[in-house]
Formats: C-alpha cells, structure tokens, sequence
C-alpha cells in the first residue's frame, strides 16, 4: 500500500489553495473541484482541468445558479 505523505498532501493543499485564490483575484468561480479535474503534471504540480463549468463574475455581479457534480 501507498501512503501519501503528510508533507506531500500538504503541498498539493497548498497548490489548490493559491490557484483558486489566483481564480478568485480574476473574478472566476470555478465550481466543478473533484479528483478528476486535478491533474499532476511531471514535475510535481498540481493542474486544476475542466472549467466547463466555471464563470466569470463580473463587478457587483452575484452567482445565483447552483451547479456541479453530485
């Protein structure tokens, strides 16, 4: 069995973390976070996939619709 490290799950936690704030800073909702949609690239980073259910929101501008995998 494979055990993931504490440190390892950590930096992958941390890597989500600073793309959805990077998200958040452009005005995206990205709304579609599962397992699938993380990739791990080959040098060891993270890659968030599918915004086919993203959305920009512009200023003001409110997110009414609910969306996302069950």
């Amino acid at each position: 069995m494979n055990i993931l490290p504490e440190s390892r799950a950590k930096f992958y936690a941390v890597q989500i973390s600073l793309a959805f704030g990077h998200l958040h800073k452009n005005s995206i909702i990205y709304r579609d976070l599962k397992l699938e949609n993380v990739m791990l690239a080959q040098d060891g980073y993270i890659q968030i996939t599918d915004f086919g259910m993203a959305r920009f929101i512009g200023k003001d501008e409110l997110a009414k619709s609910i969306c996302g995998t069950k």
